[in-house]
């Protein structure tokens, strides 16, 4: 959709923000009335409930938040936080500038409407996750879902940028319980541990350790 070259465009450099690790874009409650394109970096996307924050979406390059932001003539209160993971470039614009953006990105509101779309059967596959009653079963569906949504490729597999608490907070699993998880799956190679996650290198092979995790899970 955008490339970092793009933003030498005199047009949308005027856009253009560039915000640090665990620096929020906005948070629950705000009022806003902007929308985001993320031209590099991964933000989190965080709900409140019942105990505090759920980690409910990871966003990539490419992606679109705020998009509500269009809809409404005088802004609106976000309904969730947007939280940088990694540094992150982003494109922050308003209703009113929608013109300007749409002359330089021409595909802009098509992959609006594609992301929307996706989020949707996203957001119905997470409910599916979160109805899992075992936790290894649970765990191991998350892992191949946020694989296959928010993972990007690189070289040996697929790269998860996630920590024990990140999925703790996502499927309402014992933190220290995934962390045991993911310690064991690493052992078997099915992870690779990062600096900021976790490369997993065959998404297949993660159903196949399904009963160690359980074993793991009952020591």
């Amino acid at each position: 959709m955008i490339q970092s070259d793009n933003l030498n465009d005199s047009v949308l450099k005027r856009f253009v923000k560039v915000v640090s690790p665990g620096e929020y874009l906005f948070k629950a409650g705000d009022f806003g009335s902007t929308i985001y394109i993320i031209v590099s970096g991964t933000v989190q996307i965080f709900k409140k409930n019942i105990r505090g924050e759920a980690l409910i979406g990871t966003l990539g390059d490419g992606e679109i938040l705020g998009e509500k932001a269009i809809l409404k003539d005088a802004g609106y209160r976000r309904n969730f936080t947007a939280q940088a993971k990694t540094e992150a470039i982003v494109l922050e614009f308003d209703k009113k500038s929608m013109s300007l953006i749409q002359g330089k990105l021409p595909d802009f509101l098509i992959r609006m409407v594609t992301l929307l779309s996706e989020r949707l059967e996203q957001a119905n596959e997470m409910i599916t996750i979160l109805q899992s009653q075992e936790e290894a079963e649970r765990l191991v569906l998350y892992l191949k879902f946020f694989s296959q949504y928010h993972s990007k490729k690189v070289s040996g597999g697929h790269e998860l940028i996630m920590t024990a608490e990140d999925i703790h907070s996502a499927i309402n699993m014992d933190k220290e319980k995934v962390g045991d998880c993911l310690e064991e799956l690493v052992a078997k190679k099915v992870l690779i541990k990062q600096k900021l996650g976790y490369i997993l290198r065959d998404e297949n092979a993660l159903a196949q350790h399904i009963s160690s995790l359980k074993e793991c899970l009952a020591a």
